[in-house]
Parts: C-alpha cells; structure tokens; sequence
C-alpha cells in the first residue's frame, strides 16, 4: 500500500508537499494522479474524506486534518493530508474502509498529528511505521446496499456513514472509475449527484439523513472536467463571434473619428479590485475580465476558475490569507471561491438572499465571517456554509442612521 502526506514546514520556504512512503530518502514527489482526478469532489479547506475507485486500485484521501503544535511562519495551524492507495482487493478494503471510519469518528487526527515532526531537509518528517501501526476497527463484509444516497454533512450523519463502513463491503465494481464515498463542506449537491457518489455528505445538501438519488450515467471526473472545459470553450467562441459582429456593425453603420482606437471589449462590466487585511494579497480584474490574485510578498499569481467571470461579479473581498474570495454579484448572489489546489481557485454559490445587486462584501480577519450588502437595502453576515447567521434590513422610514433588524 502506497501511503502520500501532505503537509508543510514551520518556515517560510517550507511551503506544503507531498512526501511518500519509500525505502529511499524522503523528499518531495508529485501530487498522485487519483488525487488530482477527484479533488474536485472536495472543499480543500474543511475537513474532507474522500474513497474513490480508480482502475481496479482504491484510493482513500482525507485531507484538513489539523496539527496540534505545528504552525507556520505566519502563526497558522498547519493542515495535514494523507493518501492510501492500494490494490481493489478485499483485505485492502477492509483497512480503508477502518482508516475511513477513525476519521469519520475524529480518532484519526492525532495518530497523523503523532507520526509528523517538524525538521529535516524539506520542514517536515514523517515517521510512516506510524501509519502503517495504526489500529482499525474490524470491518464486516455484508453485501452493500446499492442505492446512492446523499445527505448533509452533520455528526449524526458522520455516525451513520461509520456504522455503514463498518459492516458493509463497498459496492461491485460498475466503472473503471467511480466515487464511493465523499464527506466535505461547500460542494454542490449537483456535483456529488453527476459523480454518481454512492454516498455523499456536503453541508450544501439540504437532505438531513440520507435520501436516494437516482444518478445519470456514472462520468469519470475526467469526463466531467472535459464537458466543464467543452462548455467554457464554446462560451468563448460565442462571446468572440458576438464581439466581432459588432465590431463590424459599428465599422459599417458609424462614423468614426480617424483618431479613434478599437479598445478590447471586457467580460467584465466594471474593474474591480480588493486587498488583504494586511496588505500581502490583492484581487484584482484584467482587461479581458479575467481575475487574478497577486501575493505582494513574492511572485505569485494564482487564477479563479470560469465561474467568475459567469457572475456578473460587482464587489470583492478576499482573506488575509489569500486562499478566500468573497463576490457579489449583479444578480444579488454571494459567492465564495477557495484555493482548491496551488493556485487555482474554485467557487460555489450562497442561496440568494439579495434582491437587487450587491453592492459590498466583506470577510473577517480569520476566514469565518462574510457580510454583504444590497441594493435592495439588506445586510447580510454569512458563515463559510452559505449560511445567513444575520441579517439587518435598512428601510427607507430609517433615515436618522439606526438599523431595524
């Protein structure tokens, strides 16, 4: 069995890496192929469990898990992540589905926190005896229940899923490659049901036990990324062809001045930029509507994904960490966007609030809270699930300043 961890050092020039388990030398190596397959399943910053099979191997990933002493140089608790991946074969199962169930229960993070010291070469060692020491409870084997399911990420839930792993085998093989089980926090319920999960917990699913679902036709993540990809790509193609026919437009049915120049014309309908408490990080718009965040301290620059540039976005904040990104958008819809991998960025929707454009959003210094305010006279504070923890409407009989709730 193939174990991979991902952590980081306490200085600054030991960002986070993979570290694998081997006779040789430990020293970085690149993040495992199923990892970069399925993560999208997950919310990177909250504690996320993930068990996937993937060409007759299974892959379990549990991911946010944190460390109990260690923090980094800027004072903040490091996040440990692990990967098994073995062969799909019965007794492999067993000791995946055990290591699943420790951290549904949270009887996982300690033995991982335990087996990770601070030093060495690259900031962090790993003693993977430890792993491998680890004691599972026995599972059994009955046959699985075969209908997917989904339901929202809560503790009894978590219960439940653990009680399930314990005494049922993982369903038969249908796909090359297929999700099984992904437990984690802002994820779409659509995204969970396209994948075809057989059982899912997400704290955007509204179902407070499990529900059936029937799923389509099970798309490999690699289906679904080239479908994602195909569709930007024809909106591309659409917004050039419409840019262009205006273009012409204009050149035969106008006069033009000599002097006039042709500026590009932005996805974006306004230009827009935020910064960090603290100064390190800004986000910001390009001239194509593309948004980027900067880190001031260095040369980074990292990406957001499609979605928001589809949003219509009218105002932004981002963290003092540079890993959030809070929009509002013109059609009175709040979204978050979080660092999904290095550098890339990956977002997901509030419920609607709103009835009118957002006007401003705000998050505070430690990533928890968000506020937003509307045209249509509302004040919202959001927690990072997307939901409203608050909320204060400005009436217009209100003009001497005082807030009515």
């Amino acid at each position: 069995m193939e174990i991979y961890v991902y952590s980081a050092g306490v200085s600054q020039q030991h960002d986070y890496f993979w570290q694998k388990n081997t006779d040789n030398r430990p020293e970085p190596t690149n993040e495992p192929s199923q990892v970069t397959k399925f993560k999208y399943l997950l919310e990177n910053e909250s504690p996320s469990l993930l068990l996937v099979r993937d060409r007759n191997q299974l892959l379990l990933l549990v991911t946010g898990m944190k460390a109990s002493q260690r923090k980094d140089y800027r004072g903040r608790t490091i996040r440990n992540s692990v990967a098994w991946i073995s062969e799909d074969d019965q007794e492999n199962e067993q000791q995946l589905r055990g290591i699943a169930i420790l951290a549904l229960q949270g009887q996982l993070d300690n033995s991982i926190d335990n087996a990770i010291k601070n030093g060495g070469e690259y900031g962090f060692e790993v003693s993977f005896n430890d792993f491998i020491n680890i004691k599972v409870p026995t599972t059994q084997n009955s046959n699985p229940t075969k209908a997917c399911m989904l339901a929202e990420n809560s503790n009894s839930n978590r219960e439940t899923l653990a009680n399930l792993l314990l005494s049922e085998r993982l369903p038969k093989e249908q796909h090359d490659t297929e999700a099984l089980v992904v437990v984690t926090g802002i994820k779409a319920e659509n995204t969970l049901k396209e994948a075809g999960v057989w059982r899912g917990l997400s704290t955007l699913v509204q179902n407070k036990v499990f529900l059936p679902y029937t799923p389509p036709y099970k798309k490999i993540p690699e289906t679904v990324q080239r479908k994602e990809g195909k569709n930007i790509r024809i909106a591309i193609i659409l917004l050039a062809s419409i840019g262009l026919l205006a273009l012409i437009s204009l050149f035969f049915f106008r006069d033009f001045p000599s002097t006039q120049s042709i500026k590009p014309i932005s996805q974006s309908s306004m230009t827009l930029a935020a910064i960090s408490l603290g100064g390190q990080y800004i986000v910001r718009n390009d001239t194509n509507g593309n948004f980027l965040v900067q880190n001031l301290m260095g040369t980074t620059t990292s990406s957001l994904a499609s979605e928001v540039q589809l949003a219509k976005v009218s105002s932004l904040a981002i963290s003092s960490d540079g890993k959030t990104i809070i929009g509002g958008d013109t059609d009175g819809q709040v979204w978050l966007w979080y660092e999904q991998s290095k550098n890339k960025f990956h977002g997901q929707p509030f419920k609607k609030k709103h009835q009118g454009e957002v006007l401003s959003v705000a998050i505070s210094q430690d990533g928890k809270k968000i506020v937003s305010s509307g045209a249509d006279g509302t004040v919202f504070v959001w927690n990072r699930q997307g939901e409203v923890v608050d909320e204060t409407n400005i009436t217009n009989s209100n003009r001497n300043g005082k807030l009515s709730k």
